[in-house]
């Protein structure tokens, strides 16, 4: 074998090897990790934003955790990034 397909293939096992490591979170370790409650997860589920998550049945989430960290370096923007509302001037 060419060296380039030993890299390739070496590659490819280690993505599925860490790929293999991931694993289905609840709501409950989510948000402990997040710092929120359940209940701001289940309103983020509800508008459509927050981390993807995964309904397993009529009443069950989970949250992957590859796709949770990827969320966190990639999605998540802090609150103090937000422009703050402009204040009215005050009348002297």
């Amino acid at each position: 074998m060419k060296t380039e397909e030993l890299h390739l293939q070496s590659a490819i096992h280690t993505y599925q090897s860490t790929q293999s490591q991931d694993r289905l979170m609840t709501s409950t370790e989510v948000a402990n990790i997040l710092r929120v409650s359940s209940q701001s997860l289940k309103m983020w589920r509800k508008n459509g934003t927050g981390p993807p998550w995964i309904k397993v049945n009529q009443t069950t989430v989970r949250y992957s955790q590859n796709s949770l960290y990827k969320w966190l370096n990639c999605d998540c923007k802090p609150l103090h990034s937000l422009k703050p509302i402009d204040q009215p001037e005050s009348v002297s």
